[in-house]
C-alpha cells in the first residue's frame, strides 16, 4: 500500500484536479489532494506532466525540490568562495586583525563544505532523474575542492611538524635580532629565542637544519647572503659587515604574515660559517614555513657560492 500523487478526473466530475491514490492497482481510491494552489494551477501542472511524459523527463513535481537544492548549493558555494578569497587580503591589505581574517576563512571553509555536500546531492539527484548535470553547480563544486584541499593539507601539515615558530641553524647560540627589535614591539611572540624546549622540538622535527660552512671568507659570503635574500623577495632592513649580520623581513603570500629573519656570518678558518634564524611574530605553530624558508635560503646560497 502507498500514497501516490496523481492528476485525473474523479468519478462523476469533468474537471481535472489533483488527487492522491491510496492502495495498489487495480482498485485505487482517489482522494482530493489538499493544497492551497492545487485548483488554480491544475491545468498548468497537467500540461507540464504531459510534456514531461512526452519528453521522457523527470516529473515536474520531482524537479521543484531539486531546483531549491541547486539554488542552496549555488549560494553556499558562491558565498564560501568569496569569503575564502577575501580572508587573506583582509589582513594583508585591509588592516584587519589576523584573528578576524582567520575567522572569515573558517566561515568560508564551512560554507564550501556544506555547498559541496549540497551540490553533490543535487548533481546525483539530477543524474538519477535524467535531467542532466547542472553545469554551474558541478563547476563550482570542483572549484571549491581546491581551497578545501589546501585547508586539508594545512591541517595534515600541522599534525606532522612540531608546534614551534622560532627556527634556527644554531640552537645553542641562535643569531639575535638587533635592528628588527623596534619592528617587533607589540608582537605576540618576543624577540628572544624560545629556549631549550623549542630547541628540542626543532631537533626532533627538523634534524637536517645545520650551519652552512663555506670556503669563502665573510667578506665574500656576506654580499652573497644579501644578494640571495633579495632574490628570495625578502625586505632587507640592514646589512652590518662589521658584525657579519643581515636582518630582513619575509612575508607570506596569502595572509601577508611577517616573519623576521637574521643571518649571521662568522669566520671559520679560511672560510666562513653561516647561521640563520627565522621567527614568526604571531601564533604557536608556523606549519613548517620558517624551516622551509631556511632550507631554501641555504640551498640558494650554496648554489651561488659553489666553487
Amino acid at each position: 500500500f502507498g500514497m501516490t500523487p496523481m492528476w485525473g478526473r474523479a468519478p462523476g466530475r469533468t474537471e481535472v484536479r489533483p488527487y492522491v491514490r491510496i492502495g495498489p492497482a487495480p482498485f485505487p481510491v482517489l482522494l482530493p489532494q489538499l493544497h492551497p494552489h492545487a485548483h488554480r494551477s491544475a491545468r498548468l501542472r497537467q500540461t507540464a506532466l504531459v510534456a514531461d511524459r512526452d519528453s521522457n523527463r523527470a516529473p515536474t513535481a520531482l524537479r521543484f525540490p531539486m531546483t531549491q537544492t541547486l539554488t542552496l548549493a549555488l549560494r553556499l558555494l558562491g558565498f564560501g568562495l568569496l569569503l575564502f578569497a577575501i580572508a587573506g587580503p583582509l589582513h594583508r591589505f585591509g588592516g584587519f586583525h589576523y584573528r578576524l581574517a582567520m575567522l572569515v576563512m573558517v566561515l568560508g571553509v564551512g560554507l564550501l563544505a556544506a555547498g559541496v555536500v549540497t551540490g553533490g546531492v543535487a548533481v546525483a539527484a539530477s543524474l538519477r532523474a535524467g535531467t542532466g548535470v547542472p553545469g554551474v553547480v558541478a563547476i563550482l563544486v570542483l572549484v571549491a575542492l581546491i581551497p578545501l584541499g589546501m585547508v586539508a593539507s594545512m591541517i595534515v601539515t600541522g599534525f606532522r611538524v612540531p608546534v614551534i615558530h622560532d627556527i634556527t641553524t644554531d640552537t645553542d647560540d641562535p643569531p639575535a635580532f638587533v635592528a628588527l627589535l623596534p619592528l617587533r614591539e607589540g608582537a605576540e611572540s618576543p624577540a628572544e629565542y624560545d629556549g631549550p624546549e623549542a630547541a628540542r622540538k626543532q631537533q626532533e622535527g627538523y634534524p637536517d637544519l645545520a650551519p652552512l660552512h663555506l670556503p669563502q671568507p665573510p667578506s665574500v659570503a656576506l654580499p652573497a647572503v644579501a644578494a640571495v635574500a633579495e632574490q628570495l623577495g625578502w625586505a632587507v632592513q640592514v646589512v652590518a659587515p662589521a658584525d657579519g649580520r643581515l636582518e630582513a623581513l619575509a612575508m607570506t603570500g596569502w595572509f601577508g604574515f611577517t616573519d623576521d629573519v637574521v643571518v649571521r656570518v662568522r669566520p671559520d678558518g679560511s672560510g666562513s660559517v653561516v647561521d640563520i634564524r627565522s621567527k614568526s611574530r604571531i601564533g604557536r605553530s608556523d606549519l613548517g614555513a620558517n624551516a622551509a624558508r631556511i632550507r631554501k635560503f641555504l640551498a640558494a646560497l650554496a648554489d651561488t657560492l659553489e666553487p
